[in-house]
């Protein structure tokens, strides 16, 4: 196959959405009724974050026990890099909750573009207490 043929389908695959990293423009960002699944790591965190707007979310079934340190909040981020995200919703740290339901809003600027997974983050600690990437339903 010549450098042509091979650059050319290279090309495709990326434009189709297959290949190519995750924070390449061609990426596609969360669409509305994409969901994910939070995987707790501490603290009892669980529920899924369902995609409701081009600026919001519905988190349902949450769970946390208001452990961790001072600043706990949702993020969102590309690739599992929560820590260089940015956060959104309401401070957690300190309020426990039990399969209750959020709408969470993404910050001024902010679209879903800007993340493909989300995660309940510890912001003091710099550790995920349970996180998920979003997936079509």
């Amino acid at each position: 196959m010549n450098a042509l043929r091979v650059y050319t389908t290279l090309a495709l695959l990326s434009a189709a959405g297959c290949g190519g990293s995750p924070d390449s423009p061609l990426a596609a960002p969360p669409q509305i009724g994409w969901v994910a699944d939070l995987v707790s790591r501490q603290h009892g965190v669980g529920g899924r974050v369902t995609v409701a707007s081009a600026t919001s979310f519905t988190v349902t079934n949450f769970s946390y026990d208001g452990g961790g340190l001072s600043d706990v909040r949702f993020y969102g981020g590309r690739q599992d890099r929560y820590a260089s995200g940015f956060a959104f919703g309401p401070q957690l740290a300190g309020k426990p909750v039990t399969g209750a339901t959020l709408t969470v809003e993404l910050p001024a600027g902010r679209t879903l573009a800007d993340l493909d997974g989300v995660s309940v983050w510890c912001i003091a600690a710099a550790v995920s207490f349970a996180d998920a990437r979003f997936r079509a339903p």
